[in-house]
């Protein structure tokens, strides 16, 4: 335990003031920013009932955060806390250590989900911000009927689901030294499951790794299994195949 708790202390203080942190904050306030601007560019509200509304307001934001913002922030992250080591060529120091080699990259996993946590949690706040100010400019009074519950559910079953992918990109992103590999295979995993998605959403969008957050928004693929079964895909998944990743980086300390 004291084991662990040195070296995710270590990890925090590397991260202090460093990109990966910056880049978890400042993504949601750059969606927040872009749902103000679409918010206000609408010129007339149809919806009368206010969940509905809350619904409709929001839905720009859970397309793009899920779609495109979640996918592109886990790969960065992770490019991210691998390029501390890499960049510096830390990896021989890290392994001299008397620490078994595979908790180095399990703590690298650990910290790739936190960013994305706090992440999700800023979303979900400026998102929410974003809605109420646009309430009080147009006087829908919509503080009221806030549904927390369906909001919560949601950012909740989204992050599960993205479990699976920060394993993955972490692996690449210790075993691929450098931006371009990673992040190169990450846009075609990401047009890939675009184009499963045209061919067939109902049956690919609940377990190709790239799109399983998008599937747990109800608004989102629409697919037949339900929203919580890319949740628990991911979540369970991402959790059996850490050790094994862990393990395989662990083996390969001269590759890295």
């Amino acid at each position: 335990m004291r084991t662990a708790w040195a070296l995710i202390s270590a990890e925090g203080i590397k991260l202090r003031r460093a990109a990966p942190l910056r880049l978890a904050l400042a993504a949601p306030a750059l969606l927040a920013a872009l749902e103000l601007q679409t918010m206000f560019s609408r010129r007339q509200i149809n919806q009368t009932d206010p969940t509905l509304l809350w619904r409709d307001l929001m839905s720009f934001g859970w397309a793009l955060w899920l779609g495109l913002f979640t996918p592109a922030l886990i790969v960065f992250e992770a490019i991210a806390l691998a390029g501390l080591e890499h960049g510096g060529r830390h990896w021989k120091q890290l392994f001299s250590l008397p620490v078994p080699r595979w908790s180095t990259f399990a703590v690298k996993m650990l910290f790739g989900a936190a960013l994305l946590g706090a992440s999700f949690l800023a979303f979900t706040a400026t998102s929410v911000g974003a809605v109420l100010l646009f309430s009080g400019a147009r006087g829908l009074h919509l503080a009221a009927w806030l549904p927390w519950r369906e909001i919560l559910l949601t950012a909740g079953r989204a992050y599960a689901a993205c479990w699976l992918l920060i394993v993955v990109h972490t692996w690449l992103s210790v075993r691929f030294a450098g931006f371009a590999m990673p992040a190169g295979i990450a846009f075609a995993a990401v047009l890939v499951g675009y184009l499963l998605l045209n061919a067939s959403p109902s049956v690919f969008g609940w377990w190709y790794p790239w799109t399983l957050a998008l599937s747990a928004w109800p608004g989102g693929l629409y697919e037949l299994h339900g929203t919580w079964s890319p949740a628990l895909f991911g979540a369970l998944a991402g959790l059996a195949l850490a050790p094994v990743a862990a393990w395989d980086l662990g083996r390969r300390v001269e590759d890295i």
